[in-house]
């Protein structure tokens, strides 16, 4: 996926810090949007391929925009530490704020992936009673409907 713009529609577009103005001098309000590579016309995935170190948008001097390009999530299955997740936290807030850069949106999402990762390992979700439930209702509700009751 492609990410533009700022992020969960509270934070403003804009180079280095979401908050500049475009040249006109109104404040750029364009909220993230997630697009299919596939679908793209094959001009534009010519200059994001072009520009995959990262590259800053211009309009008359003046940057409007920024394309980074998203890392794959780092590796890392060791504990998670308080640090980390202080450091996540730093970044939710800054994110929230509006005043998070895209590099450390890249971050955020690691930081998140390696969590998501970490409570999976040690405390993973059990579906098997669920799904167990899930069926006997489904049963019971087959049962009722047959009968002619309510379920």
């Amino acid at each position: 996926m492609i990410r533009g713009g700022g992020r969960r529609g509270n934070a403003k577009w804009g180079a280095g810090g979401y908050t500049e103005a475009n040249p006109e001098g109104r404040a750029m309000t364009e909220t993230a949007t997630d697009l299919d590579w596939d679908t793209l016309p094959e001009t534009v995935r010519d200059f994001l391929t072009a520009a995959a170190g990262g590259t800053v948008v211009k309009r008359a001097g003046m940057p409007v925009g920024r394309w980074v390009p998203i890392k794959p999530p780092p590796t890392d299955d060791g504990e998670w530490t308080s640090a980390k997740n202080q450091r996540r936290c730093d970044l939710i807030d800054r994110d929230i704020d509006g005043t998070v850069t895209p590099e450390e949106l890249q971050e955020l999402d690691g930081l998140t992936h390696q969590l998501r990762r970490y409570v999976d390992r040690v405390a993973p979700l059990r579906l098997e009673p669920l799904r167990k439930l899930h069926q006997e209702l489904l049963d019971k509700a087959a049962a009722a409907a047959q009968k002619g009751e309510p379920a």
